[in-house]
C-alpha cells in the first residue's frame, strides 16, 4: 500500500509541475482562472455596429433616391411652361395686320393727280381751231392717247415732234372743239397776258416713256389711278410754280428717277398748268 501511495504522490507531482510548465508558458497563473475568450465577442459584436452603420447608410440613401421621383415632379410644368408660347401666336398674327394709315401731309393733293412722262409721236393742227394742236402722245408700251393742245403760238410743229413731255392722264376726257383731249400737257407761262411767254416742262436726259413723277425727298411713288375732277386738279395748279429753272410744287421739285423736271428760261414765280 505504501508503494502504491508513493506512487499516486508522485504522478500529482509530475502532474502539478507539468500545469506549472503549461502555465509559464501560457503566460497565466493557477491561481486566477483562466479568462474566456474575450476578443471575438467584441469582434461579433462589431458586427452589429456594421450592421447598423449600413442600415445607417443605406436610410440615409433612401431620401436620395426618393428625391428622384422630387426632381421628376418638378420637370412636370415644363409642358405648362409651353402653353403660354402657345397662346402667344394669335397676339403675332394680330401684330402682322394692316399698317396704320399716315398723318396727312402738305403734298397729298398733288399725289391724287397721275403725273408721268408721255411722248409726242404725232403733232398737227386741229382741223376746226387755228391755235390748237391735235397730238398724240405715246404713255406707255401699249397705250397712246389723244390730246389737244394751245401751243400753235409758242413751239412750231417740228419743236413739239417725238418731244419728251409730261403729262397728267387722271382727269375727265374733256371735248376741244370738237375734238377730245383723252390727257394734259404741262407747261409754264410767265402771266404776260397776250405777249405771254409758254415753256413746256422738260423731263430730264435717259427718260423713259411711263416714267413716275413725284416730288423730290419723297419715295418713289406710282401715279395715282383713280380720276379726279377740275376743281382737285385746280387745287394743284396753284401750288406749281417754276422756281430757279425746276417745275415744283410748294417749293418741292418735280422728279422722274433720273433727275428733275426743267422749265426752261421762266422767271421764278411762274405759273404751270
Amino acid at each position: 500500500m505504501a508503494t502504491a501511495a508513493g506512487a499516486y504522490n508522485k504522478s500529482i507531482s509530475e502532474l502539478d509541475t507539468l500545469i506549472t510548465s503549461l502555465e509559464s508558458h501560457l503566460g497565466v497563473s493557477s491561481s486566477t482562472p483562466a479568462p474566456l475568450p474575450s476578443h471575438p465577442t467584441p469582434s461579433s459584436s462589431s458586427t452589429p455596429s456594421s450592421t447598423t452603420s449600413s442600415s445607417t447608410s443605406s436610410t440615409s440613401t433612401t431620401p436620395s433616391s426618393t428625391a428622384t421621383p422630387s426632381t421628376s415632379s418638378t420637370s412636370t410644368p415644363t409642358p405648362s411652361t409651353s402653353t403660354p408660347a402657345a397662346k402667344s401666336q394669335p397676339q403675332s398674327k394680330k401684330s402682322t395686320g394692316p399698317a396704320a394709315k399716315k398723318a396727312p401731309t402738305p403734298y397729298d393733293q398733288f399725289y391724287k393727280s397721275h403725273l408721268q412722262v408721255g411722248k409726242l409721236t404725232s403733232v398737227a393742227k386741229h382741223p376746226s381751231a387755228d391755235k390748237l394742236y391735235l397730238c398724240s402722245v405715246q404713255i406707255s408700251a401699249t397705250e397712246t392717247r389723244q390730246l389737244v393742245t394751245g401751243l400753235v403760238t409758242h413751239y412750231p410743229v417740228s419743236a413739239l415732234q417725238d418731244r419728251y413731255v409730261v403729262v397728267i392722264t387722271n382727269l375727265p376726257p374733256k371735248k376741244l372743239v370738237g375734238i377730245e383731249s383723252k390727257a394734259m400737257l404741262l407747261a409754264g407761262d410767265d402771266g404776260g397776258g397776250e405777249a405771254v411767254v409758254v415753256k413746256v416742262l422738260d423731263p430730264p436726259k435717259g427718260v423713259e416713256i411711263g416714267d413716275w413723277v413725284w416730288l423730290e425727298g419723297d419715295e418713289e411713288q406710282e401715279g395715282a389711278t383713280e380720276k379726279i375732277n377740275d376743281k382737285q386738279w385746280k387745287k394743284v395748279v396753284e401750288d406749281l410754280k417754276v422756281k430757279g429753272g425746276k417745275a415744283t410744287y410748294k417749293d418741292k421739285a418735280l422728279v422722274t428717277k433720273h433727275g428733275a423736271i426743267t422749265v426752261e428760261t421762266l422767271a421764278d414765280g411762274s405759273g404751270i398748268h
